[in-house]
This record gives C-alpha cells, structure tokens and sequence, in this order.
C-alpha cells in the first residue's frame, strides 16, 4: 500500500459493494494492482521533463501559495532527487527519489515497467471475469483548505488508472460519521505524511464520501452503467445516512 486510506474512505467502497449486491450483482474480491510501484512510476513519469513544460505554464504568473510546495519539488535540484535514493525510505522519500528530470533511456524503461504493471493487472482481471472494479477514490475526503498542495499522494487511487489507461468515475455514496472521524485516532502514522492526512482530516463530519468505479479500455459506458447502478440505490448526492 502507498498511502493507505482513511476510515470513511473504505466504508464507502463496502457501501457501493452492498448497494450493487441489492441490485442483484455479483461482487469478488481481486488482487490489487502495485499500488506503490505503479504511483511511483506515475510521478516518474509526469516529473521525466524535470518540470519545464509545466514551469513554461506558469511563467510571468502568480503563483498560488497553495501550490508553492509542488513548485518546489519540480524545481528541487537534480541533486536532490538523487540523495533521496540513499535516506530512509518512506512516502516523501519514495517520490522525491522518482521525480526530478529523466534521460530518455530513463523515461523509457520508466514506461515499460508501467507497460508491463498494467499487462499483469489486466491477466488478473480478465482471470476473474470482471466486468468492472470498484475500489476507493481517494485515501481521505476533502482536506482542509489550503492543505491539498501537500498531499498530493492521497489521490493515488486515480491516477494510477491515468497511468493504467482504464476509464473510471466516482460516486458520492456517504457522508463522513462520527464514528469514521474517531477511529482516525487508530489511523497509523508512518511519516509526516500520515500526521497531515489525520490532522486534515479530524472534524470532516458530514462531508460527502465518494468511491470509484473502473472499467477495461474502451468501455467506458459499462462503468457508468455501475455508477448508475450505485446512484439507483444511494441516491444522487450519498444518503445523509449510511444506507446499510
């Protein structure tokens, strides 16, 4: 696991899985895909330039405070990236050591290793007979403002399916109860990262709760059938109350 998700992010998934089974569908569980790798590889790839396309974007502008954090990682020096490989590994760490700019032979062993990461997570797949997944759509609900630049990472459930090249879409299925914001006391904390997921995340009762659905290439309306499916029962918005 890459950042592991908080507790009203996975009762959402067990509150999508229930409302399809009332609906008369079959659910299994499935082998995730490298969670760690294929994010890692993600932000390997994106970084490969060393952020010129996306400092060009941004030259002679204001720049957000918001975003500040992110400008700096893409303009850490080179060498920075590289004595990240070298401490001790955690989730900061980990992307500090894969971003940062990339010779072509780099970028190109980079996307094989992401070639063959989806040619495995789809054997997988297509061994279970899966019509579509379900899963969470991100590790926490909305963060606090101005706390988003920094934690990038909870949204690895999404782009990693970028990367993968598989539609997918997100349905508001829940709202965050006092019980998900107390058990964030049991959350573990590994790095700092973790510390500002927990500390975004205390008092967010009453915020909307989505999960995920993900089809096969090229057929995106079977996952918005499932997400139609899902909103049937749960109601357009996500029950105020936990349905099940």
């Amino acid at each position: 696991m890459f950042v592991k998700p908080t507790p009203a992010c996975l009762r959402a998934v067990e509150v999508a899985k229930r409302a399809l089974e009332s609906r008369g569908h079959e659910l299994v569980e499935i082998e995730a895909p490298n969670i760690r790798t294929l994010a890692l590889l993600y932000y390997a790839i994106v970084s490969g330039d060393g952020g010129d396309t996306v400092l060009k974007e941004l030259e002679n502008q204001d720049v957000d405070k918001r975003i500040q954090s992110l400008i700096r990682i893409v303009r850490a020096p080179q060498f920075v990236h590289s004595l990240a490989r070298f401490l001790p590994t955690n989730k900061v760490t980990d992307v500090l050591s894969m971003t940062g700019r990339k010779t072509v032979y780099e970028l190109w062993q980079h996307h094989l290793a992401a070639k063959e990461e989806r040619a495995a997570f789809l054997r997988r797949w297509e061994s279970a007979r899966l019509d579509a997944l379900v899963c969470v759509s991100s590790v926490m609900p909305a963060g606090r403002q101005g706390t988003c630049s920094e934690l990038t990472p909870t949204v690895w459930p999404t782009f990693i399916f970028n990367l993968l090249n598989m539609p997918a879409g997100v349905v508001p299925v829940t709202h965050v109860t006092m019980d998900d914001d107390s058990k964030l006391n049991h959350y573990r904390r590994r790095d700092m990262l973790d510390t500002k997921i927990i500390k975004s995340c205390l008092g967010s009762e009453g915020l909307p709760v989505t999960a995920q659905v993900v089809a096969l290439p090229y057929q995106g309306e079977k996952c918005l059938r499932v997400m139609k499916e899902i909103e049937t029962v749960v109601g357009v918005s996500g029950p105020v109350e936990p349905p099940f």
